[in-house]
């Protein structure tokens, strides 16, 4: 299933090929091409046009690897099997990061950048750090049901959609990579290396001060438009650590860390959050 966001380049034509290609294999969304939805936006539709039993993202240039599709699936279903088809679940992989001619960079893009995705199941981690690659999951019918219209605020739809199966429903990781994911000049964004961002902060604490200000500034507005949505079905836990995301910079130093500690507001790496108690 295939939307293009008013591209200006030769995607309309690609997509005609690939349809030419592979008759009755590649369905476009009403209005495709037309109107700009913007990244959220365009998942939004995408899924709301979906109707399959599970779902998986294929938006970037990166190379899936060939039991990516079956080693994922009979992971959600044997996850299904234990909790039930009505919950959320999301199952996603680590990658292995490579340059733009795929020669190998690292093999493990969680252990390049410090994250351990079994500690970033719960909501008030997710909300920090987003473990989950929205082009390593697949999730099933009930989660796309609960997750909705993807806010603009969300910044990125495979964080929506894992605040989603970490609120409501369940979330596995799976320590393997299932895709080679490209890095190169064209998507030059990407995190600090955590021994890097180690050395920054013994040398230049007040910047990485700022950073970490900036890092916890960023996901107000969408823990602002998670939780007005969501207030009704959330736990009275996951409510106190939200408000209190939203009410930590007006917070003294001490009281700061105390509301990270108590409402677990922490990343998955423990030398990040001894950077971030000391730093706070």
């Amino acid at each position: 299933m295939v939307r293009d966001d008013a591209s200006t380049d030769n995607t309309s034509a690609i997509l005609d090929d690939w349809r030419n290609r592979l008759p009755g294999g590649i369905n476009t969304v009403p209005g495709s091409g037309g109107e700009r939805l913007g990244i959220t936006g365009n998942f939004s539709r995408l899924l709301a046009y979906s109707t399959a039993p599970y779902v998986m993202l294929a938006d970037p240039d990166d190379v899936w690897h060939p039991n990516k599709i079956g080693l994922s699936l009979k992971a959600i279903r044997g996850l299904e099997d234990r909790v039930g088809v009505n919950r959320p679940c999301l199952v996603h992989t680590d990658l292995r990061v490579v340059d733009g001619q795929l020669n190998p960079i690292a093999p493990s893009h969680w252990r390049r950048h410090g994250l351990v995705p079994d500690r970033g199941r719960r909501l008030s981690r997710i909300i920090l750090e987003n473990t989950v690659s929205g082009s390593t999951s697949i999730f099933n019918r009930a989660l796309v049901q609960v997750a909705g219209d993807i806010p603009p605020e969300a910044r990125a739809e495979d964080w929506w959609i894992a605040l989603i199966a970490a609120a409501f429903g369940e979330i596995e990781p799976i320590h393997q990579a299932t895709m080679d994911y490209r890095r190169h000049g064209a998507n030059d964004s990407e995190t600090i290396l955590l021994a890097e961002g180690a050395a920054r902060a013994l040398l230049a604490p007040g910047t990485m001060r700022r950073r970490l200000r900036d890092a916890l500034d960023f996901p107000l507005p969408c823990a602002r438009v998670f939780l007005a949505r969501y207030r009704d079905r959330l736990t009275p836990e996951q409510i106190a650590g939200l408000e209190a995301l939203l009410r930590l910079r007006g917070m003294g130093p001490l009281a700061r860390r105390i509301a990270v500690l108590r409402h677990r507001l922490l990343f998955t790496s423990r030398l990040r959050n001894l950077g971030m108690l000391i730093l706070l």
